[in-house]
């Protein structure tokens, strides 16, 4: 079962983001398969940290590697605000939804690769070929306003 850490940190400076995402990648590398670790700005002395776990073992396993790094943050002016820490009970997922922009090399000209939950299409802008669209998709131009792009 799924295990979560939250936690939120106060920095003494203004946060460093290339260095706490080389920090990031630096713990990871030693981190147990299957843990995630996402943290974001609060404002600009304070992050917070959302840490997935597959499970309570990989959580316990992964106790002195967290533990070290945290002494290291303290030991730096980062001090832990709080942190709460249990099993996931409930999770909501939407659909997926994404758009590959291509350049077609032999006509120069940018076509749209566009997946919308289960279906899958093509764009032509200059030929104006339409397939399958999405529930927010315009049918006149395929993408949705904020995907479109000029060519």
């Amino acid at each position: 079962m799924t295990f979560i850490v939250n936690t939120a940190w106060k920095h003494d400076s203004p946060i460093d983001w290339e260095k706490m995402q080389n920090g990031l990648n630096e713990v990871m590398s030693k981190s147990v398969p299957g843990c995630s670790v996402q943290w974001f700005e609060i404002d600009e002395h304070t992050h917070g940290s959302v840490a997935t776990f597959p499970n309570k073992a990989a959580y316990d396993e992964m106790t002195n590697l967290r533990n070290n790094h945290r002494k290291e943050a303290t030991d730096s002016g980062i001090k832990m605000i709080y942190e709460v820490i249990g099993h996931l009970k409930a999770e909501g997922k939407s659909e997926v939804f994404g758009i590959l922009l291509t350049l077609s090399q032999d006509t120069q000209r940018f076509k749209y690769l566009m997946l919308f939950s289960k279906s899958l299409s093509v764009f032509d802008p200059e030929r104006g070929e339409n397939g399958k669209y999405g529930p927010n998709c315009d049918a006149n131009h395929g993408a949705p306003a904020a995907t479109r792009t000029q060519s």
